[in-house]
């Protein structure tokens, strides 16, 4: 019993009065008696716990896994319990797997790295291609876009030697992740839809809902809102197939900005509150702050702003208790916006500028341009003259992207 209780402890004093629950509910899914806990189960009972942790916040998913390894067992001990490579390989796998959901990329990296050696020396084909597709998808991340697609570049390669089509299907899932965290979302389109005929060819629901949630995205940022709605609900009826609740309360919350961008705001309102409900449900509390944030920004009326900013406040205060920058960031927007209506506007810039001040360090694109349309509209409001400095900014990164309407929304509030 004393791994358990080194783990339950852990649990608990990262989440208390729902960690030893938490723990649990994982070992009973694995169905891992909690008196016969081996160093063999530790990958997997850590990458369970990291991932249901993850559901409040990144921060706490990387402190109990970090935790775990270092007080309880460390790779190296786990390593040396594994005799067959293929039981080495799965394990730094399963470890690497756990690293990434909490976003220590170095670490995924350095897992990956290591069994993709020992899969080139067994002749592993297949999971070579696997390993590839996992580590492509953080150098991406990580903007690292040529390491990327070498990878992905030697996985295809394997998937077609060894006729392997889901490899090959998740190989073109991560060209098109590739592609949409560099900012270029008409090529990630390209293989997101790659990606989803060999899902439908598979039957492969999970591949489908991601290859349809990657299109809505691509779509969303080239300014496509019909298409953004249709491949969304694809992506929400897929991940109900697959049961992947975290993804479903997701869609929820993505559906209703669309429909907000439509002006059907009752609509929107109702995803937003679905979401929310969802969210709540099972605990997935970062989903709830954009629940939250979505639905502050849909009640910015002077009939609503009391509502509207506690929402924001909420959300907030979340996002900085979980280190989700971008949202951060999107509820700054939402209380300068607030600040705006009741003419608070010194407010209003300040909290403008710290939403900007973060958007630039996650050099996404489309996020510091929307962030520059808000803010140069704000500011032509109040009439500074750096208005047109930031509209023109925003026109400019919004035609990089292939988005015409909000380019041309930018370029009408600077005439």
């Amino acid at each position: 019993m004393e791994v358990y209780e080194q783990i339950y402890s852990i649990a608990e004093e990262e989440i208390p009065e729902l960690g030893g629950y938490i723990l649990d509910k994982q070992l009973s899914e694995l169905a891992i008696p909690k008196q016969k806990i081996g160093l063999d189960d530790i990958p997997l009972i850590t990458k369970a716990i990291s991932e249901a942790a993850a559901m409040f916040g990144e921060k706490k998913a990387r402190t109990i896994r970090k935790r775990i390894m270092r007080e309880v067992a460390s790779k190296g001990k786990i390593l040396r319990t594994r005799k067959d490579p293929h039981a080495r390989l799965e394990a730094l796998m399963d470890m690497g797997n756990s690293a990434l959901m909490v976003g220590d990329f170095r670490e995924v990296i350095k897992d990956m790295e290591e069994a993709k050696k020992i899969a080139l020396d067994s002749d592993f084909k297949n999971k070579v291609a696997e390993i590839n597709n996992r580590m492509a998808g953080v150098f991406a991340r990580m903007k690292k876009k040529d390491k990327a697609l070498k990878l992905l570049e030697e996985a295809e390669r394997i998937s077609g030697e060894t006729h392997t089509k889901h490899e090959l299907g998740q190989t073109m899932y991560e060209y098109g992740s590739v592609y949409w965290w560099s900012g270029e979302p008409e090529k990630a389109l390209e293989y997101f839809k790659k990606s989803l005929k060999i899902g439908k060819d598979l039957g492969d629901d999970r591949l489908m809902g991601y290859s349809s949630m990657g299109m809505a995205n691509a779509y969303s940022e080239m300014g496509d809102i019909e298409k953004d709605i249709e491949y969304s609900e694809k992506a929400l009826m897929h991940f109900k197939r697959s049961k992947l609740e975290n993804e479903v309360a997701k869609m929820y919350v993505n559906l209703g900005v669309p429909y907000e961008e439509k002006g059907e705001f009752q609509k929107a309102e109702s995803y937003y509150l679905q979401g929310l409900w969802e969210s709540r449900r099972i605990g997935y509390v970062l989903m709830e702050a954009w629940a939250l944030s979505n639905l502050s920004g849909l009640y910015i009326d002077p009939m609503q702003s009391e509502t509207a900013e506690s929402y924001a406040r909420d959300a907030l205060n979340i996002f900085e208790m979980v280190g989700d920058e971008l949202g951060m960031s999107m509820a700054l927007m939402n209380l300068a916006k607030i600040h705006l209506m009741k003419e608070m506007y010194e407010d209003a810039v300040r909290e403008f500028e710290k939403a900007i001040e973060i958007k630039e360090r996650l050099d996404s694109k489309y996020w510091i341009a929307d962030a520059y349309e808000a803010y140069g509209e704000l500011l032509v409001k109040i009439g500074d003259e750096k208005a047109g400095e930031y509209l023109q900014k925003a026109e400019k990164l919004f035609r990089s992207i292939g988005n015409e309407k909000r380019a041309e929304k930018c370029r009408n509030l600077l005439t």
